[in-house]
């Protein structure tokens, strides 16, 4: 690392402390507020999911804590964030046996009050454990970083020298903030759907994220690893939407199939003159 150092003002500080603050937290900051506060019960639910990752980072840090300085050369680094995500991703399984658990009380408790539950809550519920995962990592790779931008002085890699060290730390934690909440929904959604292959997505993307950090230390190379990490969160909050739609399409399916079947049956049991059509039928 170089300092480039000045003598800079307090406005100046300001500056840089409120620039990288609302470049790297303030997105998180506006979908908590749009998405995630009208909804009191998922507040509660992100808290208690930042509590569960915060506790999840330190026992990886703890674990970590015997292997440390690790050498200084690309391969170290890219072992430590594999096993890292490893850690987290097996984690991950945990909550989803939390998220059934919720789901299945609070579908009890609406159908006992007369009130429906519906899928647009289930999103809400995986978006509210997304957002707690996503809120600790932001808070342990950047928020950190924030009291040393208003010092007298901009850090910058010798490797990357376009961009100081602090707008490429808010750059990366804005995208892979915003990826992990979509990875959540993603892998909720695929075991929900007991595909295989949609809970291998979310851990192989989560790889990719981490590692793609490592860009820094490659000359100019910061540039195309944030840009990447920023793509990277657009890909994957669209098949985010994707996973939702296919498995509001596999659940409709399967309604659709089991009143075919159930028709077939009477028809067979008793003649159609004793099968009676359902009120409704689901939509594809």
């Amino acid at each position: 690392l170089c300092l480039f150092s000045t003598t800079i003002n307090t406005p100046m500080a300001a500056t840089a402390f409120f620039g990288h603050f609302f470049l790297g937290i303030g997105p998180g900051i506006a979908f908590f507020l749009a998405v995630i506060a009208p909804k009191s019960f998922v507040v509660l639910l992100s808290f208690f999911s930042a509590f569960y990752w915060l506790l999840v980072l330190l026992v990886t840090s703890a674990l970590f804590r015997g292997f440390v300085p690790l050498p200084s050369s690309q391969p170290s680094y890219a072992g430590a964030l594999l096993a890292a995500v490893a850690i987290e991703e097996a984690a991950r399984a945990g909550v989803w046996q939390m998220h059934k658990r919720t789901l299945s009380v609070l579908q009890g408790m609406s159908s006992s009050s007369g009130h429906s539950f519906t899928k647009l809550d289930e999103l809400y519920l995986a978006l509210g454990w997304g957002y707690g995962h996503a809120a600790v990592h932001v808070l342990f790779m950047f928020a950190s970083l924030l009291p040393l931008t208003a010092g007298h002085g901009t850090a910058y890699s010798t490797a990357c020298p376009q961009m100081s060290i602090f707008t490429v730390a808010a750059l990366n934690s804005l995208g892979l903030g915003a990826s992990l909440v979509a990875l959540c929904v993603i892998a909720m959604e695929a075991w929900g759907r007991r595909s295989s292959l949609g809970a291998a997505y979310a851990p192989m993307v989560h790889a990719g994220a981490a590692l793609l950090t490592i860009g820094s230390f490659r000359p100019g190379g910061c540039t195309a690893a944030v840009a990447a990490q920023l793509r990277r969160q657009c890909w994957c909050t669209a098949n985010g939407f994707v996973a939702r739609g296919q498995q509001q399409q596999w659940r409709s399916r399967r309604q659709l199939d089991s009143s075919l079947r159930w028709r077939r049956y009477a028809c067979r049991a008793g003649g159609a003159s004793s099968y009676r059509q359902p009120t409704s039928w689901p939509s594809h």
